[in-house]
């Protein structure tokens, strides 16, 4: 249904960044695209509330909800391998094959909540980890595990399923829960036809 890139906002990647517009005839959507340069070249828009919006309010998995959705073929795109970003895009892949999406609305609030509570000011110093509580009492420690898998840069972005499904090597983070989930399947790995 669509394909799934990291752009490269360092000059020396700007090659590889024109070789994906290129090859995306049915447009780019970024999604927290923040290099002017690069949303220019993202035809279908780009969903980043708070970077290029002003919106510390607003994540952009919340605005995937809504959002049209791009046509087949598209290329979902993003400077950001965060879980905001890596999530929008499985929205839009799982609305896109008409999965229901209540049972991941709290975890899609819960990613939200927590990419907002970035742009806050700091809370003063936390608790270092532990062996017993490895994220302290951190807003994003119930999604550590999901956030470290899909900003995980070692693994092509078409891998990193945040939908829930597991790879073959048995990676994988959950944005609907495994015993809720409508079909299985995962919303980043291409589409076999």
């Amino acid at each position: 249904m669509y394909r799934y890139e990291l752009l490269d906002p360092r000059p020396q990647g700007m090659e590889a960044n024109e070789k994906i517009f290129a090859d995306a005839p049915q447009g780019v959507l970024g999604i927290e695209v923040t290099i002017p340069q690069l949303v220019e070249q993202c035809q279908l828009g780009n969903i980043d509330p708070q970077h290029s919006g002003g919106r510390d309010d607003l994540a952009a998995i919340e605005v995937a909800i809504s959002h049209p959705l791009p046509p087949s073929g598209s290329v979902l795109a993003t400077v950001w391998a965060d879980l905001d970003a890596i999530g929008s895009m499985a929205v839009l892949a799982l609305r896109a094959r008409g999965v229901n999406l209540t049972p991941a609305m709290e975890r899609v609030s819960a990613v939200a909540a927590a990419d907002k509570t970035k742009a806050t000011k700091w809370q003063g110093p936390r608790p270092l980890p532990t062996v017993v509580s490895p994220w302290g009492n951190s807003p994003e420690k119930p999604l550590a595990a999901i956030a470290a898998a899909v900003g995980d840069f070692r693994v092509p972005l078409s891998d990193r399923r945040p939908d829930g499904a597991v790879a073959p090597d048995g990676r994988g983070a959950i944005l609907i829960p495994r015993a809720e989930r409508d079909g299985g399947g995962s919303c980043l790995r291409p589409d076999p036809d």
